[in-house]
């Protein structure tokens, strides 16, 4: 039995549940995928833009674009089915592919969290705006009534 970095050569149900495995995390990647919309919108099936904005007239936005991150859309696996999976080097073409296809994702993960940290700024800004303009508007409109009806007493009693 000869020994490959793949597993054992000429080893039929070893090379048919690699198959099998590889497979199922590719179909695994689409279902995940397809779950991942929110709000009706799905940024990672690529066929949506999310337009976040940020002030009364729209002035002020920012648009997120969505990737196909199903395995046959950017991460490149389209020719799966064409693999030889008793040959080394098609199985090397698919590593190396799973390699490029960790650095798409990578990339896209990126560019999300970075649309994501500008969205939690702004919110965050936006908040303690509100909290501010509530604080001082209350500050200028809630009346310590203990006060006035001193006030009152005094303006009375000096008549």
């Amino acid at each position: 039995m000869k020994f490959t970095k793949f597993g054992v050569a000429n080893d039929t149900a070893a090379v048919l549940k690699n198959m099998s495995n590889f497979k199922m995390v590719m179909n695994q990647i689409n279902q995940a995928v397809n779950d991942a919309s929110y709000s009706g919108k799905n940024l990672l099936l690529g066929n949506a833009t999310m337009n976040v904005i940020f002030n009364e007239d729209g002035s002020s936005h920012l648009n997120v674009q969505g990737n196909n991150m199903t395995y046959d859309g950017d991460l490149g696996f389209s020719n799966i089915t064409q693999v030889d999976w008793t040959r080394s080097g098609s199985i090397q073409q698919a590593i190396d592919q799973a390699t490029k296809a960790t650095t798409t994702l990578r990339t896209v993960a990126a560019s999300f969290g970075a649309s994501q940290s500008i969205i939690q700024a702004r919110s965050d800004f936006a908040n303690s705006m509100i909290a501010t303009l509530h604080d001082g508007a209350d500050s200028l409109t809630l009346a310590d009534m203990n006060e006035l009806a001193a006030n009152s007493l005094a303006l009375s009693t000096q008549r």
